[in-house]
């Protein structure tokens, strides 16, 4: 068995974050019929948004609207080929939305995305 290669990173969250992440482990919880991790539903998130075009629009409002930062700290250990995919489509909305985002931001934003549009 080949053991892949992962990375692991640490934040600290919001409510609002946090509130995002638990409902979507609810959601593919519920939908898979087992119990789901953060780290599980950024992969299916990663998959299921990786084609997907970002409206500058909609992720305008959701940075005024959702704060991100907080006093909740959160691990997420993930596979290199799904911080590979994260990491095109943050850079892929950072050019959209024209300045650097924090990977905190890009994935608060992608599981919002996927809550919104019923992908888990």
């Amino acid at each position: 068995m080949v053991k892949l290669k992962a990375s692991a990173a640490q934040y600290d969250v919001s409510q609002d974050f946090f509130a995002i992440m638990t409902e979507a482990i609810c959601l593919h919880s519920n939908r898979t019929m087992k119990f789901q991790t953060l780290r599980t539903v950024v992969a299916v998130i990663s998959e299921r948004l990786y084609d997907q075009e970002f409206d500058p629009n909609h992720f305008q409002i959701f940075i005024d609207t959702v704060p991100i930062s907080g006093p909740n700290r959160i691990y997420l250990k993930v596979e290199t080929c799904i911080n590979v995919r994260l990491t095109e489509m943050k850079v892929r909305l950072e050019k959209i939305h024209g300045f650097p985002l924090s990977d905190r931001t890009a994935i608060a934003y992608f599981v919002h995305l996927g809550i919104e549009q019923n992908l888990y």
